[in-house]
């Protein structure tokens, strides 16, 4: 009686499992057709957009890192241009020579960033220059916001160029004031 006990409970393990087998795949399998038909309501999978976001934020901190270098390297050739000896920051006239210098040479320097010049307007900017005996100092400061648009696509869309090209998710709001300081001997 004892093998006959054991061969009902291999024969109800096997149906057990045979039993799963055509019911519990079938379900599955059917469950992964309607989800797969479901899937492209979802454009994007959790934490897409998320990752857009932090994208775009490295994106703007590179932005603003480049304002800054050329602010620092327009300042440098500025003062190379005008002659360390010939500035004089109680004269009104060498301060206007120094910032019409600074701002064409700070022009030139933003339009070459790589993904298309970064378009600053230098008459929202306020120049404060100052130098002591071991650095020159230029802080431009501006309400104005440069802004970016959140794309899908990681591509960098300054709002004043052809943002509605893309579709975005939103923008990204950032002041490109600076404060650049240049040792001197």
């Amino acid at each position: 009686m004892s093998k006959m006990n054991m061969k009902n409970k291999i024969g109800a393990m096997f149906m057990v499992l045979l039993a799963a087998f055509f019911f519990v795949f079938p379900i599955l399998f059917g469950l992964r057709i309607v989800l797969e038909k479901h899937k492209s309501n979802f454009e994007k999978t959790i934490g897409e957009t998320q990752l857009v976001l932090l994208k775009t934020y490295e994106k703007g901190e590179t932005v603003l890192y480049y304002i800054d270098e050329s602010a620092r390297l327009a300042l440098k050739d500025t003062i190379d241009e005008i002659g360390l000896i010939n500035i004089d920051l109680h004269n009104q006239s060498s301060i206007a020579e120094i910032l019409t210098k600074f701002k064409l040479n700070f022009y030139e320097y933003l339009q070459k960033y790589p993904y298309g010049g970064i378009q600053l307007y230098m008459e929202n900017y306020e120049f404060i220059l100052d130098r002591n005996d071991k650095t020159f100092e230029l802080i431009g400061k501006t309400d104005e916001k440069l802004i970016i648009g959140i794309v899908n696509n990681n591509a960098i869309v300054f709002k004043q160029n052809n943002a509605e090209e893309y579709e975005k998710i939103g923008y990204y709001y950032m002041n490109p004031s600076f404060r650049i300081n240049i040792a001197i001997e």
